[in-house]
C-alpha cells in the first residue's frame, strides 16, 4: 500500500512501520500539524485514492461532516473528490456537532465510530461501530 497524508504525525507513524508515505505540501497548522492551503489542495489533487480516511470535528445529519477550519475542509474535500471509497473516523462525541466549514455531505462517505448515538445516521449512510 501507498499512503498520502497531510498529517505530519500520521506520516511519521506510518514511516516508522516501514510503509511508503507521501506528504502533501502546504502551510503547517501549529495546533494539529496538518498541512493546509492552496499548495496542499493542489498536491492532493495529483493522486487517486482507493480509500480515503478522514477526520471531522462534527458529524450531523443536516450539515454533514464539518470542521472549524475552511482551509482544512478544502483539502479534505479535494481528497474526497479523488477517492473511490471515503471513510470518516469519528468518535461518538462528534455526532450532532456542526462547525462552519463543510467537508462533505453525510451521504458521500461511510462512518467508522466507537458508537453511533442515533440509529437515524445508519439510514443516511453506512455506519460501522467498533463497540457492540
Amino acid at each position: 500500500a501507498t499512503f498520502v497524508t497531510t498529517g505530519i504525525e500520521c506520516a511519521r507513524r506510518l514511516v516508522e512501520k516501514g510503509l511508503l508515505v507521501y506528504v502533501a505540501g502546504g502551510l503547517l497548522k501549529p495546533g494539529t500539524q496538518a498541512l493546509v492551503g492552496a499548495a496542499a489542495r493542489e498536491s492532493i489533487g495529483r493522486y487517486n485514492f482507493t480509500k480515503a480516511f478522514m477526520g471531522a470535528n462534527g458529524v450531523a445529519m443536516e450539515a454533514g461532516f464539518t470542521t472549524p477550519d475552511p482551509e482544512e475542509a478544502a483539502v479534505k474535500a479535494a481528497a474526497i473528490r479523488r477517492a473511490r471509497q471515503i471513510w470518516f473516523l469519528t468518535d461518538d462525541s462528534k455526532f450532532g456537532r456542526i462547525y462552519p466549514a463543510v467537508i462533505s455531505a453525510l451521504s458521500n462517505a461511510a462512518i467508522l465510530t466507537n458508537r453511533c448515538p442515533d440509529p437515524k445516521y445508519g439510514q443516511l449512510t453506512l455506519v460501522k461501530e467498533t463497540e457492540q
